[in-house]
């Protein structure tokens, strides 16, 4: 999608300020944006929303748009290389929100690759510490050996796509 198709499917501009603004860059030069922003059709501001807009954290399991057993797979890599304990520091690492983590490691302690082995801290700030059992090892062993990576959880095609054509000017 192009600039000038993102700001007319978002009600920002018309096409015919579309237009102004190529007959502008025409004689004067310059980009598209700064043509619109020139003729007063739209403000630094508003261009600036535009190409600096960030798609939204996943709120669920399939708002990821990665299978949840990708995702196990992925947090018990993470826990056997880093040795990690915290939901926080899984946070941190993985980059999904809090209540995925949480679900995520929750399964795992139902299927015995983890469990709780106490809290950190008292009171308000106290949080729930785990570590891997026998079994947790294994599987993130196994999952290392099919992949070495580490680091925030991937994004799917089609959201990796979305934010490319978002960007493309």
């Amino acid at each position: 999608m192009r600039l000038g198709d993102i700001l007319v499917a978002r009600g920002m501009v018309s096409i015919d300020d579309i237009g102004q603004a190529v007959a502008r860059q025409q004689t004067e030069g310059g980009r598209l944006g700064d043509n619109l922003i020139a003729l007063g059709l739209l403000t630094q501001e508003q261009f600036e929303e535009i190409i600096h807009d960030t798609p939204q954290s996943p709120k669920t399991m399939i708002g990821t748009g990665i299978s949840k057993a990708n995702l196990m797979t992925l947090l018990m890599r993470t826990f056997y290389v880093e040795q990690l304990k915290t939901t926080a520091q899984f946070v941190e690492a993985l980059k999904l929100p809090q209540n995925l983590i949480s679900a995520l490691l929750k399964d795992a302690e139902e299927k015995k690759y983890v469990e709780a082995a106490g809290s950190g801290g008292t009171g308000i700030g106290a949080e729930l510490s785990y570590s891997l059992t026998a079994s947790g090892r294994t599987i993130g062993a196994d999952a290392l050996e099919r992949s070495q990576y580490i680091g925030p959880a991937p994004v799917s095609l089609s959201s990796y796509q979305e934010q490319i054509l978002k960007q493309r000017i």
